[in-house]
């Protein structure tokens, strides 16, 4: 018998290690979902290339500090190329860029500062910050505007990161003078508002994507997913290659039946696949914290002998256990899944 990767048709006498249908950066589940199916060096790529972007600089990762404080902390602090986190909070510090780091030991986020100058026309309402690698990389003309009637704020995490930003504004030819302090942001139950932006780009569409394609390999076997129906999407994910339809859409809609827009009956992670048999479509779901639903055509017509693909699993974050959805309807047509035990409600906490 030979083993043949889903990805690049390599074949080999022997399984290929096992690849994780989640990347074990959002948890450790039991029992373990992983198929014998993807080579090592497509196995090295995917975790070097997309897992690694959406384990540590996405929407998802910022989810993961939050509610997998132990798995994040191993991971290290948050990027910040696709995720901006601002000062939410009324003052001075409104629009301050932040990053936040887990604590393990306690679950909490912890809030630090980046070193960064605020300035402010007088008479204006709202400070215009720049980061060290903008001040960088700004010429004396562009912020030639702030050398007279203005105001400066220089934050950072030391005085060191502070000296280095009046050395900064000195070589821009903008005076500074040390006015004060400024009072913290955080508040007196040692908490700060922040506003958290992130953006979805290809690389994270790409890495969903190879989770939905490794969980149809999963429930339906590597033959299933090697047929030659699902190669404009085997392509998106290894190569990048666009298929003829938008692959991936990421939205609100729900993949459990009765959740609401502000309530949720989990906190875990959903994948679920459904098949249109009018259309010949084979659709995916992934929800990771079961925030943002992303829905995955995996082919343009499927020609096989059309089956019931439907499916569902739920990874809960907080018992690390994997249950089995229950679709509420018989139809073939897509429908809300449900967890067959229901143990409690509750809004995400982000």
């Amino acid at each position: 018998m030979s083993w043949t990767c889903i990805y690049d048709n390599a074949s080999q006498s022997n399984p290929f290690d096992q690849e994780h249908v989640l990347p074990q950066a959002f948890g450790l589940f039991s029992p373990d979902i992983a198929i014998p199916d993807v080579c090592g060096p497509c196995n090295r790529y995917f975790g070097r290339e997309l897992d690694w972007f959406l384990n540590r600089d996405s929407g998802e990762a910022v989810l993961r500090s939050r509610l997998q404080p132990g798995l994040a902390s191993a991971a290290g602090t948050l990027k910040s190329s696709r995720i901006k986190m601002t000062v939410n909070a009324p003052g001075p510090w409104q629009g301050a860029r932040v990053y936040v780091k887990p604590d393990p030991s306690t679950g909490r986020l912890e809030t630090e500062l980046i070193p960064q100058v605020a300035f402010r026309k007088k008479g204006q309402q709202k400070w215009l910050w720049f980061t060290v690698k903008q001040l960088v990389h700004a010429s004396p003309e562009s912020l030639a505007q702030y050398r007279t009637q203005s105001e400066i704020q220089i934050v950072g995490p030391s005085m060191e990161s502070c000296d280095h930003l009046r050395r900064r504004l000195s070589e821009l030819a903008i005076p500074f003078q040390d006015g004060g302090q400024l009072q913290s942001p955080i508040t007196t139950n040692d908490e700060i508002d922040v506003q958290v932006e992130y953006t979805i780009d290809k690389t994270i569409f790409r890495a969903i994507a190879k989770i939905a394609f490794n969980y149809l390999a999963y429930v339906h076997g590597a033959a299933l997913a090697l047929r030659s129906d699902f190669d404009p999407v085997r392509e998106y994910v290894r190569h990048g290659t666009e298929p003829s339809w938008r692959p991936v859409i990421p939205g609100k809609s729900r993949i459990l039946a009765g959740e609401t827009a502000g309530i949720r009956c989990s906190n875990g992670h959903l994948l679920a696949l459904e098949g249109d048999a009018i259309r010949g479509k084979i659709i995916a779901r992934v929800a990771l914290f079961n925030d943002i639903t992303y829905t995955l055509q995996l082919c343009e017509h499927f020609s096989g002998i059309w089956r019931d693909f439907r499916s569902g699993h739920h990874f809960d974050v907080d018992t690390n256990g994997v249950t089995q959805l229950r679709s509420v309807s018989a139809s073939l047509m897509p429908r809300p899944f449900v967890i067959p035990v229901r143990t409690y409600r509750r809004p995400l906490f982000i």
